[in-house]
Order: structure tokens, then C-alpha cells, then sequence
């Protein structure tokens, strides 16, 4: 069987870097906030690209075995392969997507209802294009990390005794990056991604 390829590792982290690169210089915040509706959909389409290929790889591995082969059609329907493909690597990219839809919106919701102090204006589609890269586990650690350190600036200010605007966008791609490797590389095959995932 094949296990996520690494080709997943490259596309997603080169995204998830360009990203974070572009949020430390000016004229990229001004891409990013000139492009934001489209941050999501090109996050998704990577994704579609890159698992279609794994699954697309997946089906010439299973034609190629001399066990396997049997699972296919003209032996069996093709139910078997796409439950299959889709619990092995559809399931949790799609799982991190409705995760980050859900946070887009709920980001934009409340950062409307205080007019905009909680986020920068493209801040909530840069939000929902990276998380939802991140697959599951990985955005489930993204959430983690993210509140920790939300709560870790919160406490610094209040400490500080200072009044202001508390932006993570700097913070958004590199906690991305680290929440995907931790999990779909560090957790693979742990006791704790066992329980985590479903």
C-alpha cells in the first residue's frame, strides 16, 4: 500500500512557506489582500490536485499487485477503491477543510461584530486557505497551538498593561506548517493519533 507520499510534504509546505513569506513584506500583505478571496480556493485546489495524483498512484499499486488487482474492476465493482481512497486520504483533507471554512466564518463573523479589531481584512481567507491544508489531524493541532498562543499574548499584554490590536498574522503560516508535520508525519502510527483519529 502506499502511505501519503512525501509529494504531499513538498506541495503543501511550499504553499503554506509562500504564505507565511508573504506576510512579512509589504507589497505581499498587499497581494495577500488583493487576492484573499481566491487564498481558499487555491488552497483547495492544490489539495484536489495533489490527492488525486496519490489516489490516481494508489490505483495503478492495486492494479500492479497480484492481490489487489482482485479488488478492482472487471473482478469487483469499484465501490471497494473509492472507500478506500477516500477513508485513506480524502476523509481528513476534508475534515481540515469544513474546519477551516468553519473558522473563516466564524472569524469573519466576529471580527465584523468588532469591527474589524480582531483580524486584519484578509486575515480570515488566509486563515481558512491554511487550515485547511493542514488535513486532521493536523488542524485539530493547529486550533491547540493557535489558542495557546492567543492566550500566551493575552496574558503578555495584560502583564505589560497594554491596550491594543493582537495580531497573530505573522504567526498563521509557521503554526500551520508545524501543526501539519505533527500531524501527518511525528503522530503517524502513535497511540495518541490512534485515538484522535476516526
Amino acid at each position: 500500500m502506499l502511505e501519503l507520499p512525501i509529494m504531499n510534504l513538498v506541495f503543501f509546505s511550499v504553499f503554506l512557506l509562500v504564505l507565511w513569506g508573504l506576510t512579512f513584506f509589504q507589497r505581499g500583505r498587499n497581494f495577500l489582500v488583493k487576492w484573499r478571496g481566491w487564498l481558499p480556493w487555491a488552497a483547495i485546489g492544490l489539495a484536489v490536485v495533489s490527492l488525486s495524483l496519490i489516489s490516481y498512484w494508489q490505483y495503478e499499486a492495486f492494479l500492479h499487485s497480484n492481490f489487489y488487482k482482485f479488488l478492482l474492476p472487471p473482478y469487483q465493482g469499484s465501490g471497494y477503491f473509492v472507500s478506500y481512497i477516500f477513508t485513506r486520504f480524502w476523509r481528513r483533507w476534508l475534515v481540515g477543510l469544513i474546519m477551516g471554512l468553519g473558522f473563516f466564518f466564524l472569524a469573519d463573523y466576529f471580527n465584523k461584530k468588532k469591527d474589524g479589531r480582531l483580524f486584519h481584512e484578509d486575515e480570515p481567507y488566509f486563515l481558512a486557505a491554511i487550515v485547511s491544508l493542514t488535513s486532521y489531524p493536523g488542524s485539530l493541532i493547529f486550533f491547540v497551538l493557535a489558542f495557546g498562543l492567543m492566550i500566551l499574548q493575552a496574558l503578555r499584554f495584560k502583564l505589560m498593561e497594554k491596550d491594543g490590536f493582537i495580531s497573530f498574522y505573522k504567526w498563521w503560516g509557521l503554526l500551520a506548517l508545524v501543526s501539519y508535520v505533527l500531524g501527518e508525519y511525528l503522530l503517524l502510527g502513535t497511540e495518541l493519533y490512534s485515538k484522535i483519529i476516526f
